[in-house]
């Protein structure tokens, strides 16, 4: 379709030729392709011809937004704008042009034509916070800030939150790139300043850049960045699932306490029911004790794993309702391990004083089968861990 519409332009059928390149470049954009830098060129050139100049910038933007790091969409629209007597958007644009190919010698001679009037753009953005008309300043100038705002280093939180709000009206793929380089930066500050930014990761990159600053290795980060994040996380119980599973113990009791200080236990019981690993139950469990949830520990006195079923049990002890104690009685007659049973009773006779005559049934019960030794069967070797 390209080489159809540049025929057409040569044959001197300037409309036809418009819409056949208007065609190409708007599949090349729906599919996902690259469109021919001829095609932009041809369209603007012809654009600019028939007197539709508007719409020929306006091609030749799109066309900086399509391929940033090349030279000529600059070269092109900063000439296009010289040509519309715009000199300092030209000169910006042609700026660009030199800093994406020094060697563009045509690039560099319409740059020479302009005057160079200060923008103090980059030093305004060096402050923190960056003064109130920046955001103004740089919004205003549209694609044209684009190269500034792609390279741009904040010196603060609120800095890098105008950048990357601004960068995504431009082109949400190149913030999520600022975004992705910004978490995976080595320098800790740098990916500390990604903590106010928590609603831009999660919802231009998903959940993958935010559980990586939850996991980090610097102590900071993650604490800055975790009341901002992982409430979102938790509402996704495979993403909730890894932080509970990962190898820095740190991780992992962060996250529990931080969301049984929310006070839902509604993403652990996900976790939890939907968790193979009882590494990661266990530490659905320790939420549900610290919540007091006594409904969740007396789930997991049916865990297939003993030890869980065991820390249920003592977490159970130490909550006084009818409700554990009626959860430990009926968990006590199914109990098929000696061990784990014994510390089920143990719990129950926390919660129900010895002199109560029910109790007094329960422990006749549990005494009918003395140890080894002539006790009861009851006493904790040491914590199951």
């Amino acid at each position: 379709m390209t080489r159809r519409g540049v025929a057409l332009w040569r044959a001197g059928r300037d409309g036809e030729a418009i819409a056949a390149l208007g065609a190409a470049v708007r599949s090349a954009a729906a599919s996902g392709g690259e469109t021919e830098p001829v095609a932009w060129q041809y369209l603007a050139a012809m654009l600019w011809r028939a007197e539709q100049r508007a719409e020929a910038l306006a091609v030749l933007r799109e066309a900086v937004l399509a391929q940033p790091d090349a030279a000529w969409p600059w070269r092109h629209l900063g000439a296009a704008l010289l040509a519309a007597g715009r000199a300092q958007q030209a000169r910006l644009a042609l700026t660009e042009a030199v800093l994406a190919d020094p060697a563009d010698s045509a690039a560099a001679a319409l740059l020479a034509t302009t005057e160079a009037t200060p923008v103090a753009l980059t030093e305004r953005l060096a402050t923190e916070p960056p003064d109130a008309v920046l955001a103004t300043d740089l919004a205003a100038l549209g694609v044209l800030a684009l190269g500034l705002l792609r390279r741009a280093e904040p010196a603060g939180p609120v800095g890098w939150r105008m950048v990357i709000s601004l960068l995504g009206r431009l082109s949400p793929d190149l913030a999520r790139q600022r975004l992705a380089a910004l978490v995976d930066d080595e320098d800790p500050a740098r990916r500390l300043a990604a903590a106010p930014l928590a609603a831009a990761l999660i919802g231009q990159l998903g959940d993958e850049p935010a559980l990586r600053l939850l996991a980090d290795d610097d102590d900071a980060v993650r604490a800055a960045v975790r009341p901002a994040v992982l409430a979102g996380i938790a509402a996704n119980a495979p993403a909730l699932g890894r932080l509970l599973a990962h190898g820095d113990p740190r991780v992992r009791q962060e996250t529990v306490a931080h969301l049984s200080e929310l006070g839902d236990p509604e993403p652990l019981r996900r976790v939890y029911v939907a968790s193979d690993d009882a590494k990661v139950r266990r530490e659905c469990l320790r939420g549900f004790g610290q919540m007091a949830q006594a409904d969740l520990l007396a789930l997991v006195l049916w865990d297939e794993v003993g030890a869980l079923r065991a820390e249920a049990a003592r977490l159970l002890g130490e909550q006084p309702d009818g409700d554990s104690a009626a959860a430990l009685r009926d968990r006590i007659e199914a109990e098929p391990d000696d061990y784990v049973r014994g510390i089920m009773q143990n719990a129950l006779t926390a919660l129900v004083p010895a002199d109560e005559p029910e109790c007094e049934l329960e422990m006749d019960d549990a005494q009918s089968d003395p140890g080894p030794d002539g006790d009861d069967g009851l006493a904790v070797p040491g914590d199951l861990g």
